[in-house]
């Protein structure tokens, strides 16, 4: 005689918490390929964020370095007048104008586009690609 084969099936909470592991199980792919695509989606972010700062900076710095190198020649009059008050004075007029003149002298020393060529800002936070830049090089002395 065979015997029937009874099997104890799962009942209320335990047949609920049964059947959250098992849609846990089936969803596990999903919810990887959800988080590889946020994950990825974060670091493109990041990296079109850090572009973008890097762009703004290295543009503000060459407008500074072709504004300061247009002006060098009135600088260098101006620091003329700023010392001979200085030391008319006594160093009454040591406020800060001399350090800015300093600073628009020195700023006025580079040539704007070679300042451009260095990329600075692209360098330093990591969105400089060099491979990108010589091929672009190559092919627009190509065409020259």
């Amino acid at each position: 005689m065979m015997k029937a084969k009874i099997y104890q099936f799962p009942q209320g909470d335990e047949k609920a918490k049964l059947k959250a592991e098992i849609a846990r199980i089936k969803n596990a792919p999903v919810v990887e390929k959800r988080k590889q695509w946020l994950w990825s989606f974060c670091l493109k972010l990041f990296f079109v964020l850090r572009l973008v700062v890097a762009f703004v900076a290295d543009m503000t710095l060459i407008l500074a370095v072709t504004i300061c190198h247009s002006v060098i020649y009135l600088s260098i009059i101006l620091g003329t007048f700023f010392l001979i008050l200085k030391y008319s004075t006594n160093g009454g007029v040591w406020d800060g104008s001399m350090i800015a003149c300093a600073t628009i002298m020195i700023l006025g020393l580079f040539d704007a586009e070679s300042v451009a060529d260095w990329h600075l800002f692209q360098r330093l936070l990591c969105v400089y690609n060099r491979q990108a830049k010589q091929a672009q090089n190559e092919s627009t002395e190509g065409q020259d």
